[in-house]
This record gives structure tokens, sequence and C-alpha cells, in this order.
């Protein structure tokens, strides 16, 4: 490759990771819930499902508990997961955060649940 693609894909890399090198919490299951000791600032999510019997996710949301009255407040709505979703929305800090399947055949598997903080 020439050197300018070289370095630009470096740069790329570097991003990369500086954005998704270290989840504020990582997590498994149906409907999955984070919980932090005390409220973390986030603005993105990564979710993976399992696809050893295909695709089951058809429908799902990203909410997070607000601390002053114990409601979820949706952040993101999303259809398919699939091998890897990552999910951008405006920053937010809580100290709970799910992902609700809303929509699904059969039993939906999450593989990965990751909380970030670009």
């Amino acid at each position: 490759l020439p050197e300018n693609d070289t370095a630009q894909l470096k740069e790329f890399g570097s991003a990369i990771t500086r954005l998704y090198g270290k989840s504020l919490a990582d997590a498994a299951g149906g409907t999955t819930v984070v919980t932090f000791p005390a409220a973390v600032s986030f603005d993105r999510t990564v979710a993976m499902e399992w696809l050893y019997e295909g695709q089951h996710i058809h429908r799902y949301a990203i909410e997070a508990r607000d601390a002053d009255n114990g409601v979820w407040r949706e952040l993101y709505r999303g259809t398919t997961i699939g091998h890897k979703k990552i999910d951008v929305f405006p920053r937010t800090a809580a100290r709970q955060v799910r992902l609700r399947v809303a929509a699904a055949t059969g039993s939906p598997r999450i593989q990965s649940f990751q909380v970030f903080h670009s």
C-alpha cells in the first residue's frame, strides 16, 4: 500500500480503538440491563446477537433509567442487530442502561451488550 494510505488506515484504526477500546460495561442475555454504582455518561452502545440459530431480533430499544423517577427513557430504537450493531445517540447519564427486545422470532439471544462514552 502507498505510504499515505497506510498512514490514513493507522489513523482510522487509532480512532476506532479510542472509541471502542474500553467498554464502560459488558453484559449478555435476553433483555439485558447494565447497572453502574454511580451515574455514568455515555453516547453509544454495541450489541451482538448469537447467530448460531439464525437472526431473531426484529425490533429493539436502548433505554436509560431516570434516577429521579425510575422511569425508563428510550434513547434509541432500532431494527435488526445481527452480528454487531453500533448505536449512537445524544450523550446521556444514568446508573442503568438496558437493551430491550421489542419484537423477535424464537428466543433472541444477546451475545454481548456494551456501553461506551466517546
